[in-house]
């Protein structure tokens, strides 16, 4: 019976190395017909096949050849293409002989981050319309056949398996995969493909409901001096009751190092739900963008995130959650607005003129953001535009007699009200710690004097500093100045409601 048993394993053995050896040739779940490959720079291709194999990569006038390492990987490097709307084909060659077709040269895009990024364009959340019923102009360009120089790839979730879970690039002439797709991905691409005159790529790869920790790879927070965290005995990491990387491992790392221009963040709302992450929330961006850029093996990568839309997290009652005070959200803002004087070549683009019902945590105008996102874009990639557009930001305070002089930078032109009138949303307290609403006036393009007859020495402002605050101070460019306190997050926790 064992002479048997043996003979039989040694057949399986045998079969198993001879299949191993004739193993076909295939490519990473990122490489399918209806791609985009990025311009302007080396475009990495990778797959597997039989180790020792040799491997050939054709794509217009280049011809690259290879051979799978003892692992059975391959991987070679395009070198940079010119944009083009020609449908080429890409073949890979080996014992089998792989065909990709359709294929575009412009700028591709990875949107990530939670719900609000993946919140579809066909799809109605909270009882509203869907995106692409509420946007006419994006109803009237549906209707119209879409666009097929943009080309989109969904990954799925997947926490398991070593390459991303997708059905493969799709068409933006093809409306069913438009209305699948992230609207904020979707108008971005159609926003800067118009401008550019390239084919856009977009890559979504978002989840509701789902916290920082799980986009991040495990080892970077182990390796990080911000954090110094271990396993446990008893099992593995845990980063405030998050086990990190378990989307980054199925939804970020197989797309890496496939060539992209940048990256598109909107992510939070999670963070303070679970668990008032607040300034802390600052570490881990900067972690994640740090931890993305090694993947990709790119040190400036761009990394674009969205400012978290004024909600009332204060006002949610569900059980087992934490109490959130109306001073959490602006935590979290500040927190985001830190990464940008800490981290190059990255942005944020404000949105607390873009809420309708404080109520709703997916905010139903998209298209406002994906412009902001790409307004940033056109202007610091591709040089286009008069100036970089960007939210007017707290420069200094200087206080004189009572009266606050608050200077901004970042300034478009001149501030200005949205609505006419005076300056809201600000306020300033004394040695006693207790915030008032303050009288507001602009007097130049970039100062704004505050005062209060109920504060005489005032030593402390903060504008915009509560979930619900929606301010009315812009720029030129339309763009809301960003929420700031002038002290510690600490002693700017007082919870007296701006007016509404």
């Amino acid at each position: 019976m064992n002479k048997r048993l043996a003979g039989v394993l040694s057949v399986v053995l045998c079969l198993c190395v001879q299949v191993n050896a004739t193993a076909e040739v295939r490519v990473a779940n990122i490489f399918t017909d209806n791609m985009v490959l990025q311009r302007g720079q080396k475009v990495p291709v990778w797959g597997t096949a039989a180790p020792g194999e040799s491997v050939t990569i054709t794509f217009v006038d280049q011809i690259l050849t290879t051979t799978a390492n003892e692992s059975g990987r391959w991987f070679v490097e395009l070198n940079p293409l010119h944009a083009s709307f020609d449908a080429r084909e890409l073949t890979i060659q080996g014992t089998n002989r792989l065909h990709l077709n359709n294929v575009l040269v412009g700028e591709v895009w990875l949107a990530a981050g939670q719900s609000n990024m993946a919140m579809a364009v066909g799809i109605s959340t909270a009882g509203a319309l869907p995106v692409s019923e509420q946007d006419t102009q994006l109803a009237e360009d549906l209707q119209a056949g879409g666009d097929q120089s943009i080309r989109l790839f969904r990954v799925e979730k997947n926490n398991r398996t070593k390459d991303v879970v997708s059905d493969g690039w799709k068409s933006g002439s093809q409306r069913e995969s438009v209305s699948a797709f992230s609207a904020i991905g979707y108008l971005f691409a159609q926003t800067i493909q118009k401008e550019l005159g390239v084919p856009v790529g977009i890559i979504q790869s978002a989840r509701g409901g789902t916290s920082i920790e799980l986009w991040t790879p495990a080892e970077a927070y182990k390796q990080s001096e911000l954090f110094n965290l271990q396993p446990t005995s008893e099992g593995p990491l845990i980063v405030d009751g998050i086990t990190p990387g378990k989307l980054y491992n199925g939804m970020v790392k197989p797309l890496a190092p496939f060539a992209i221009k940048g990256v598109l963040w909107y992510q939070g709302e999670s963070n303070i739900i679970a668990g008032n992450d607040g300034m802390r929330y600052a570490n881990k961006l900067a972690l994640l963008i740090e931890s993305w850029r090694h993947a990709w093996e790119a040190k400036t990568l761009p990394f674009y995130f969205v400012q978290l839309a004024p909600f009332l997290y204060s006002e949610r009652m569900k059980v087992g959650e934490v109490y959130h005070a109306p001073t959490e959200l602006p935590k979290l803002w500040r927190a985001q607005e830190s990464v940008l004087e800490r981290i190059e070549n990255t942005a944020i683009v404000p949105t607390t003129d873009l809420v309708d019902d404080l109520s709703n945590i997916h905010p139903l105008h998209k298209r406002p953001i994906a412009e902001r996102l790409a307004a940033i874009a056109l202007s610091r990639l591709y040089q286009r535009g008069a100036n970089v557009p960007a939210s007017p930001r707290l420069s200094n305070i200087n206080i004189e007699s009572g009266v606050v002089r608050v200077s901004f930078k970042q300034v478009a032109g001149r501030l200005q009200t949205s609505d006419g009138q005076a300056p809201d949303s600000f306020e300033i307290a004394g040695d006693d710690g207790r915030f008032v609403n303050a009288k507001a006036e602009i007097v130049g393009p970039q100062t704004v004097l505050l005062w209060s007859h109920e504060v005489a020495k005032p030593n402390v402002v903060r504008f915009a500093w509560n979930e619900a605050s929606q301010p009315n101070l812009i720029d030129d460019n339309g763009w809301p100045a960003y929420p700031f306190c002038s002290a510690d997050v600490t002693a700017c926790d007082n919870e007296i409601p701006i007016n509404r």
